[in-house]
This record gives structure tokens, sequence and C-alpha cells, in this order.
């Protein structure tokens, strides 16, 4: 079954529905969150101090993280309590460790996987509660979800390699030669096997490479698109004792056409492995497509008749 999963950013305000009034919800400033793990999505995030809901209806499997940020800097900081509901049922929320002075990005509040329900594919509702208390805050930054099988694609962001959310091999556009580990701690896969490569294909016009520095000894790694000359890239050092994680490891443009990109790890066993969180692909709009000899123009995926809506039934915990 080939399907993506597609990114919704907090400032999609179209199919995104805060709860009234929307006051509630605030435009936040990312710079005073430190950097271990990695930025905000789209520089962006919402912040609220009251009890308040996100709504979002999706076509899809089921499957859906949420991402956001939480703030431990200020005195007395407390963290709030977020709860996902998809068709009226809970789903889960992963319980984290916190170091209270600290601010950071890029927290998985409650997903859904095979896991958690069995996947039902059709329309669905999420909702987003959110309870702060006196001195907490919560910051929304973007969701994820996965799409029905073969959707059709109009220019937006997918996310593949999440696993936090499904194991990195099962994302349909994406394969993994020999060498690779799967690392629990930091959700991420990664290898330090000179030769080891990963590759994807996909329709679009941007590819970046997100992961984790966990060493301070710099490596290489080249990435290949399309059978032409290798890039090189850095992973750089972390330059700290904490593992530095969703770091940008390269991000290119590409022409309008389908992509054939092999990244492949050729540094030293004592530096940084090639640690992957995920990767961001900028797929194409019904223009390009339609611009391309044998597409024809088709419909974007948010205006497919629907399927019958079904209720999940939650796997037992």
């Amino acid at each position: 079954m080939s399907t993506v999963w597609f990114m919704v950013d907090d400032t999609d305000t179209t199919s995104l529905a805060y709860s009234e009034p929307h006051s509630n919800f605030a435009i936040a400033s990312t710079k005073t969150f430190n950097a271990t793990r990695g930025p905000a999505y789209n520089n962006t995030l919402h912040s609220t101090t009251h009890k308040a809901s996100i709504t979002f209806n999706f076509n899809g499997t089921s499957f859906f993280g949420v991402y956001g940020s939480l703030d431990m800097v200020k005195p007395l900081g407390t963290l709030p309590d977020i709860t996902c509901s998809l068709d009226g049922f809970p789903t889960s929320s992963p319980q984290y460790s916190y170091d209270v002075g600290t601010a950071n990005n890029n927290y998985l509040a409650c997903f859904a996987n095979s896991d958690v329900l069995s996947q039902n594919l059709g329309e669905h509702e999420l909702v987003i509660d959110i309870t702060n208390s006196v001195n907490s805050t919560w910051f929304f930054d973007y969701l994820t979800y996965e799409s029905l099988p073969n959707p059709i694609l109009n220019g937006e962001m997918l996310q593949a390699g999440n696993q936090q959310l499904i194991p990195s091999a099962n994302y349909s556009m994406l394969s993994f030669g020999p060498g690779w580990v799967n690392q629990e701690q930091d959700d991420s896969i990664e290898t330090n096997v000179v030769g080891s490569e990963v590759t994807i294909n996909f329709n679009g016009t941007q590819l970046a490479l997100y992961g984790d520095l966990n060493s301070n000894v710099s490596n290489t790694a080249p990435y290949q698109v399309d059978e032409r000359a290798p890039v090189g890239f850095e992973i750089q050092g972390s330059g700290t004792s904490s593992t530095l994680t969703n770091t940008a490891l390269f991000n290119t443009d590409l022409s309008i056409e389908e992509h054939k990109v092999v990244v492949t790890f050729n540094g030293s066993t004592s530096g940084n492995p090639l640690d992957i969180n995920y990767f961001l692909i900028t797929s194409l709009t019904q223009a390009e497509q339609a611009s391309l000899p044998g597409l024809p123009l088709v419909a974007s995926h948010h205006h497919q008749p629907p399927l019958c809506r079904q209720m999940f039934v939650p796997r037992p915990r």
C-alpha cells in the first residue's frame, strides 16, 4: 500500500479549527527556545495558557502525530495536559522526562499508530484538548497524518522516515540497504557502516533531511540526485555533551519531475553516524504535474470523494 504522511502547520487556519475565542491562541516567537531538539517546523508556533482545543478533519488511515513545544524556563513552570481523541476515542500520549529550566521544540504530544488502534480508511475527526495550569503554556507546532493509499498530491509538504510514528522502513517512498540500526532512545535510524545507503523516490521540487548529532567529531556523507554527480554534506560535531536532534543536514531544490535520491554514509566510525529523524519533501503542484509529459492534471487530495466514515476500534493495551 503506497501512502504518504502530510504535514499540517499551525498556521493552516483553513484546515485547523482553533476553539473560540481564537484570542486564546497567540502566534509565539521561537527565538527563546534552545536548540537541543531542533527548530519549530516552519518557524511558527501557536501558544495558549487557557483551556482550549484544536479540531482537524482529515481523510486517511487514522494514523497521526501531534507535535508542540514546552517551556519549563519560567519560575514555577508546570506541564500542560494534552490529550487527543480520534472520532471520540482517546489516543496515546507519550511520557517524557523534562529538564526544568529548558524550553524545547518537537515534542510528540499525542499519536495513533498500529500499537494504539486498528487502521481504518476514511474520514476522521481529531480533537486536541489542552488543559493548562496557572503557570503552564502549550505551544502547538504541527501535526502529520497518513494519507489514503495512492493519494493525489498538490504541492503539499510530506514527511517520511519519522520513526516516532511508524518504523522508518515502512514509509513507502524509502528503501534502506544493509547496515542501518534503529535507535529507540531517540526514535531515529542510523548507520556508521561505510557504504550504507537509503534511497527515497518521489515527485517533488525540494528535499530536506533532518537527523541527530550525538558526537563532537564531524563526519561526511554525500547525496546523489538521479544518478548525477554526488553532493557532499557535513554531519557536524554537536559541540555539546547533549545529543542535538531534528538538525537540518541538507536542503536542496530540485527540478519539476520524479526523483531518486540516494544518501550514503562514507565517514569514519569514530565520528557522528548518519542518524536520520525524517525527510521533508515538497510535492508537485497540479500545474507542475500537468507540465510533465504523460502525467494528467488531477484534483487535489482535499477534494477526493470521501470514503464511508468508519469508527476505529481501539487496540487492547
